[in-house]
């Protein structure tokens, strides 16, 4: 649509004239936009069409962010209207800005921390039993062996068409993931936990999902604001906390890891005996999942969705780039036990 168009719409759900919108993010699977009217400024976000990603990742946002604002949580965009018809939401403006990779302090990962055991309470309500599992959640220590083996197929159809990655897989990571995956499966059953069983739900999560420093501002007073729920919902903590830590956008060291650990880890075992195994056991297989999370841009409808965000990356520059991180992550979990993340 054209930039009249957009404008038109976004006063529509402002009930207020929008004077102007500045596009502030593009790139990755959405649009933000500050849309500025006489009562100040309002953030526009265009979602993907559902034609290019079947989630429907508007209707999940607006959702979480209306259950969270609901219970008291702050530090979040408020949901003030929204238009599926057009993909389009409106939500509050946060001033701040976005966190480089590999800014995080031990202050960050208390406050990441903080808010994800801010959320634990509210499984307990009515109105969160409605709520949807996460995007790709793994209720069951088993479905994480299962996202594995779906990545890894996904690249198997298209890596004879890239030599650097089918190298890497094929010598590298192949090898890795068998023994990994191996040790897993054996420390789980040796600790009687049963991989293809869900968790009960009081032992279940609500997570962001997409959670960390890559989906956070900085305020002008130096705390954390926090953005984008798209793949908000029920998940096994084990993997949420995983996922933070893992995550290429917040890049943190291994301190900042350890300190996020450290403060998770206690509030998660206090009701649930399995946790830390779990923890221990499926930490190596989570980082293999990022690993090809890491290799998604050489998937043709991955490159298809960046550049209709409006990416403009060079292709092959961006696959080299991202090869190398997949194969960086690969050597630190092969020196997982190294790192005090997880005991030997």
């Amino acid at each position: 649509m054209t930039d009249a168009e957009l404008r038109q719409l976004a006063s529509a759900l402002a009930r207020l004239p929008v004077h102007a919108l500045s596009s502030v993010r593009a790139g990755g699977n959405n649009r933000i936009f500050r849309a500025q009217t006489p009562d100040g400024p309002l953030a526009l976000k265009l979602y993907p069409s559902q034609q290019a990603d079947p989630r429907d990742r508007l209707g999940t946002e607006w959702r979480a962010l209306s259950f969270l604002a609901k219970n008291g949580i702050t530090g979040l965009p408020k949901p003030i209207a929204c238009d599926p018809g057009h993909n389009l939401a409106l939500y509050s403006w946060i001033e701040g800005q976005a966190c480089p990779p590999g800014s995080g302090t031990w202050a960050d990962t208390s406050r990441l921390a903080g808010f994800l055991t801010s959320l634990a309470p509210l499984g307990r309500l009515p109105d969160a039993q409605d709520l949807p599992l996460a995007s790709a959640a793994c209720p069951a220590p088993m479905d994480a062996f299962g996202q594995l083996q779906a990545r890894r197929n996904r690249l198997q159809a298209i890596d004879s068409d890239h030599p650097g990655l089918s190298v890497f897989l094929r010598t590298r990571f192949d090898p890795a993931c068998a023994r990994f995956f191996a040790a897993a499966a054996n420390g789980l059953n040796q600790a009687g936990i049963v991989g293809e069983r869900a968790l009960p739900p009081q032992r279940m999560l609500l997570s962001p999902s997409d959670f960390g420093l890559h989906n956070a501002l900085r305020q002008p007073d130096g705390t954390l604001a926090f953005v984008d729920f798209e793949y908000f919902g029920w998940d096994d903590p084990v993997k949420a906390i995983a996922d933070v830590i893992l995550h290429p956008g917040s890049a943190f060291d291994d301190v900042c890891r350890q300190d996020f650990v450290a403060a998770m880890l206690p509030h998660m075992a206090a009701t649930d005996p399995d946790f830390v195994t779990r923890f221990h056991m499926l930490l190596p297989v989570y980082g293999l999942i990022w690993c090809l999370i890491l290799l998604n841009e050489f998937l043709p409808e991955r490159w298809a969705r960046r550049v209709m965000a409006g990416g403009r990356d060079d292709q092959k520059a961006e696959q080299d780039r991202q090869l190398k991180k997949a194969a960086s992550l690969l050597d630190w979990i092969e020196g997982l036990h190294e790192h005090h993340i997880i005991a030997r």
